[in-house]
């Protein structure tokens, strides 16, 4: 199975064979590094909305 193969390759899982069955595990640590990038993201963008929001508020009615 092709999609199997290419996230084991990018060892987002590993597989365990017994027997006639293929079991498949997570590998979580990719997922960790992800999930800290995403955080910091938010936490850039939060800060980014919440000043244009500010701005937009100071700004209302006025012309520009």
């Amino acid at each position: 199975m092709q999609h199997l193969e290419i996230l084991e390759s990018s060892q987002l899982i590993y597989t365990e064979k017994v027997g006639r069955v293929r079991i498949c595990y997570l590998n979580q640590n990719p997922f960790s590094v992800m999930d800290s990038w995403l955080q910091a993201q938010k936490s850039l963008w939060e800060t980014r909305l919440n000043q244009l929001d500010s701005f937009l508020l100071k700004t209302k009615g006025k012309k520009i």
